[in-house]
């Protein structure tokens, strides 16, 4: 395994959220993860908004890789040999759905998924 002393990646994420909901969806400010192998390897804030009712809006992020935690997993190198390293994600969204300016009801929308097509390489430091 090659030491690895400090490495940190800034990854540009662009993820659409849908609303299906007959009233607009707001949300409050959060945090989205990103694991490897189960393992938490980056994150990066998801800022609060409002999604109009049945739409969509294109959230954008800046996700702190720290690639440390990469190389401790033994499994690494040899996913990046193979030319795969399977990434997951996780957003929980609080907020509440506000249905024709009557009735303001609680909601939750959860992502659990990220699409190699989301990732835009960002700038590196170290």
């Amino acid at each position: 395994m090659v030491p690895v002393t400090e490495l940190n990646v800034s990854l540009g994420v662009v993820a659409t959220v849908k609303n299906p909901n007959y009233g607009s969806f707001s949300y409050g400010d959060s945090t989205t993860s990103v694991f490897y192998r189960g393992n938490e390897v980056a994150e990066g804030p998801i800022h609060g908004d409002t999604i109009p009712s049945h739409g969509e809006v294109n959230v954008s992020t800046t996700l702190d890789v720290t690639a440390d935690k990469f190389a401790k997993d033994p499994n690494f190198f040899n996913d990046v040999k193979s030319g795969v390293v399977n990434l997951t994600s996780s957003t929980t969204l609080h907020g509440k759905v506000k249905i024709l300016s009557l009735f303001k009801l609680v909601g939750l929308e959860k992502w659990n998924r990220i699409r190699p097509t989301d990732l835009k390489m960002g700038s590196c430091t170290g």
